[in-house]
């Protein structure tokens, strides 16, 4: 095991890398430029942090192996969960697109939720 890793930035990104890097490294330091952030607000240097955020399955699947459980923390914390075939409408080029009807789930929520369960 090496001893530390360091990780310049501390998005959403960082905060993967940092996990990522924690079960090689005995200490992972995360620099970030901001001020420390409550987790309850919007960051102010995030411009899209008010944004309603989805988790394509892929990252769903990927967050998740790097932090067990969090899929149902975050559904219990608040997220929704969306049939993305069935429950949202489409509307691209001046035309609404026909539904296709599957079971394409995935969870939203808002940008502060989701990153505060990455960081805690």
């Amino acid at each position: 095991m090496f001893n530390t890793a360091i990780v310049i930035g501390g998005s959403v990104a960082g905060k993967f890398a940092a996990k990522a890097l924690s079960t090689s490294f005995k200490e992972v330091i995360i620099i970030e430029a901001g001020e420390r952030w409550d987790g309850k607000s919007s960051r102010k240097r995030v411009p899209q942090s008010n944004h309603p955020h989805v988790l394509l399955k892929g990252g769903e699947n990927a967050i998740e192996e790097l932090f067990p459980n969090i899929t149902n923390e975050l559904i219990e914390a608040g997220s929704i969960i969306n049939n993305f075939t069935r429950d949202l409408k489409w509307h691209q080029f001046g035309l609404w697109k026909q539904p296709f009807i599957g079971e394409v789930h995935m969870i939203q929520q808002s940008r502060p939720l989701l990153e505060w369960h990455i960081q805690k």
